[in-house]
């Protein structure tokens, strides 16, 4: 099991753009700083080509405008209902990790993702649970 924290407000992925012809990724920059890191957390891992699942927890700053959020577990918490998306977050960050924790992220079998606000993280982040999944025969 892999668990780690990436400060910093969590990113959405972008679509790639054209240009004269040519392709480009407006977020190369970004992903590189972010891929940084990971590899910081990931030092001790071995790349793996087995199934695995991804638990995804984005937290978002409270804005100023917000009502007091609720207590869930001893922290306060709120879910985040607004953009960026979901999916496109998750995208984000399964890129990025391709080639440093795991070879593709096709071989993400399971993602358990929840964006929110939350009082009980200092800062804005990510944080990143990864499972190699228990590979067991299971009847169709």
């Amino acid at each position: 099991m892999i668990e780690f924290f990436i400060p910093g407000n969590p990113i959405p992925l972008k679509r790639h753009r054209h240009y004269k012809n040519r392709v480009y990724d407006p977020q190369k920059e970004e992903k590189l700083v972010t891929g940084c890191l990971i590899r910081q957390h990931s030092t001790l891992v071995e790349l793996t080509s087995e199934p695995l699942e991804m638990t995804l927890t984005f937290y978002f700053k409270i804005p100023k405008n917000r009502p007091v959020p609720s207590i869930i577990d001893g922290k306060m918490c709120q879910h985040h209902s607004q953009k960026p998306d979901l999916d496109n977050l998750i995208k984000f960050i399964c890129d990025v990790m391709n080639d440093i924790i795991y070879k593709d992220d096709s071989q993400i079998c399971k993602i358990t993702a929840t964006k929110q606000y939350c009082i009980g993280y200092e800062e804005a982040g990510t944080n990143v649970i990864i499972k190699k999944v228990k590979t067991k025969a299971t009847p169709c």
